[in-house]
């Protein structure tokens, strides 16, 4: 069974030793930035993907709509004016969790996300009473972000987001507010980046923080809107 500790900036010790990882490429998309925002979306791609609209219990930040083009409207969700199917969180997760049950020891891997998806998902996982369920099949996560900034010079991109890595380095353009394109476009960075074992144990190991001991996400909105200022 894998850990149930999940490592800052890089993942578990078994991850580190484990050579035949799976790669889960995933994101979010939240109604803001606060600490206690719902998922909205939900998107993974490892060969196949999932992605899920799910309808919130709060309302849309106005950042957060312009950013993802998402309105909740009495009761419906809509993408750019466009009513979507929408999930509970509980289908959703479930639906996760059975996508990575089905996979050999899952890495779950994304961009920024010690800083944000990360503590989202795990407090989403908390809520439903089902962190153990994920800790026991998921090997860790990877945060891309802290890895571009060990191997890439600053003198070479202009920031270290997503979408400037992927415009500096493979010069291509993407849909930065669509978390399939965002999924996709991270799965083809990290190809291109080809990150080796050792580069990964470099990323240090500190722990994920329980729900209740991390810091608040709104001080660190800043940092979640521009992440290499």
């Amino acid at each position: 069974m894998a850990s149930p500790e999940f490592r800052k900036n890089g993942v578990t010790e078994t991850a580190l030793s484990n050579t035949k990882e799976t790669l889960v490429f995933f994101d979010l998309e939240t109604t803001g930035l606060e600490k206690d925002c719902d998922i909205v979306q939900l998107s993974a791609v490892s060969g196949e993907k999932i992605f899920k609209y799910i309808l919130p219990s709060k309302s849309m930040s106005a950042g957060a709509t312009n950013i993802t083009g998402i309105q909740v409207m009495g009761g419906i969700l809509y993408l750019r004016g466009e009513p979507q199917i929408t999930y509970s969180l509980q289908d959703t997760m479930t639906a996760f969790l059975k996508f990575l049950q089905s996979l050999d020891r899952p890495l779950l891997v994304g961009h920024n996300i010690w800083k944000f998806d990360g503590p989202i998902i795990l407090r989403a996982w908390e809520e439903l009473s089902m962190k153990d369920q994920f800790a026991g099949c998921v090997t860790g996560f990877l945060d891309t972000l802290w890895l571009a900034k060990e191997v890439i010079p600053r003198t070479e991109v202009s920031r270290y987001r997503q979408s400037d890595l992927m415009q500096s380095l493979l010069q291509k353009s993407y849909e930065a507010d669509n978390v399939i394109e965002d999924v996709k476009s991270l799965q083809e960075l990290y190809s291109f980046l080809k990150f080796t074992p050792q580069q990964k144990q470099k990323i240090p190991g500190e722990q994920l923080l329980e729900a209740e001991d991390r810091e608040p996400l709104g001080a660190q909105e800043q940092t979640v809107s521009d992440l290499a200022a």
